[in-house]
């Protein structure tokens, strides 16, 4: 019996020796609690919390945040509306005011002259700066207590666009099973289709249904001479009104298309006053004209922005000479092309060898760091 009795003593020495030390350790994390409620960071604080004045003792803590918050908003920072979030509990209660903005420069000069004018030699007021990932945090407190958050920015510089290409076929119309393979291509490609041929409208319809971008491909008078069996063929020679029909009558035969290039062209793009009979009526037609520049010469440009048609220009021919390595070696130049002027158009035809060639385009253009975009994206307006 006496045996059991010291075993169920409550001055057991070892329960003593645990409970003592659990006194000890809810001590330590109650004072560290307090501390870091009462005690701002010291290495970020605009010189150190001066003791209690006098003249705000009694004085209520939302007065004295609304005072501090009057200061700061009138200050030289363009603050907005606050986030307001309330703090603290029982008889200490009290609301925290949270600011954003971005600072004009990456400087923190501003943001000092407005927490020092917030503080106003108030001996209750400390305020602090640290440094954020995205530019500053300005703190201020009261009595150790933080009521105010300003968090601003640094100006962001705008990210450069990457460099982008558009690639347009020409010649399209006679061959359904090139536009299907040039319509399953996993990025944008304009097909510029000939009018009057065994499937314009065939292709035109398909290519408009896949969400491509369809062109006219308008015949005109080349220095050759040559025609290539065109039905319809805009020459220097033609009356005005003929010019006019045969444009209106070859968009006619292509629907859905955004715009219109010159299939040949070289002599007669170099006439102003043809080329304004055409770019008068796709201004009329909110169309945009692809100069494919088959003459250096060319008045498009110029007719163009005298009407205020919007106009864009080929850059790069990617198969005048059609065998494989040459292709390879347009698309290099088009790419070169588009780093160094932001942009370039590429112009080819349904040959096998080109259709075989834009098959790997896509990755080629992604490691290049190029983004392939619809036609219409580069032409100016």
């Amino acid at each position: 019996m006496a045996g059991r009795r010291r075993a169920s003593s409550p001055f057991n020495p070892l329960g003593s020796l645990v409970f003592t030390a659990g006194i000890a350790a809810l001590g330590v994390v109650l004072y560290a609690i307090t501390q870091l409620l009462t005690e701002p960071m010291p290495q970020r604080w605009l010189g150190s919390p001066p003791p209690l004045a006098e003249d705000t003792v009694g004085v209520p803590l939302d007065e004295r945040i609304a005072s501090v918050t009057q200061r700061l908003e009138k200050g030289p920072l363009r603050l907005g509306s606050p986030l307001v979030q309330p703090q603290g509990s029982g008889r200490m209660r009290y609301q925290h005011r949270r600011y954003e903005l971005t600072l004009p420069e990456k400087d923190d000069r501003a943001l000092r002259a407005a927490l020092e004018l917030a503080r106003n030699q108030d001996a209750a007021v400390v305020v602090g700066i640290e440094t954020t990932d995205v530019g500053l945090r300005g703190e201020i407190g009261i009595d150790g207590l933080l009521t105010h958050t300003i968090d601003a920015a640094w100006p962001v510089a705008p990210t450069p666009p990457s460099p982008r290409v558009a690639l347009v076929i020409d010649d399209m119309g006679n061959d359904l099973l090139a536009a299907r393979d040039l319509n399953s291509l996993p990025y944008p490609v304009a097909l510029a289709v000939i009018p009057f041929r065994p499937f314009s409208s065939e292709v035109a319809q398909s290519t408009h249904a896949r969400g491509r971008e369809v062109l006219l491909h308008l015949p005109m008078e080349a220095q050759s001479g040559e025609e290539h069996g065109e039905m319809e063929l805009l020459r220097v020679a033609d009356h005005a009104n003929q010019v006019v029909q045969v444009v209106d009558r070859s968009l006619a035969a292509v629907p859905h298309v955004v715009g219109v290039n010159n299939h040949m062209g070289s002599r007669f793009t170099e006439d102003p006053d043809r080329m304004r009979l055409v770019l008068e009526r796709l201004r009329q037609r909110n169309l945009f004209f692809l100069d494919s520049l088959t003459t250096p010469r060319s008045a498009g440009r110029a007719v163009a922005q005298s009407l205020g048609v919007p106009y864009v220009a080929r850059s790069v021919f990617l198969d005048d000479t059609v065998e494989p390595s040459a292709i390879a070696e347009q698309i290099q130049a088009l790419l070169a092309a588009a780093k160094r002027d932001g942009s370039a158009i590429a112009i080819g035809h349904p040959y096998p060898e080109t259709i075989a060639a834009l098959r790997g385009f896509g990755e080629q253009a992604k490691a290049a760091g190029v983004e392939i975009v619809p036609l219409s994206q580069l032409v100016a307006r």
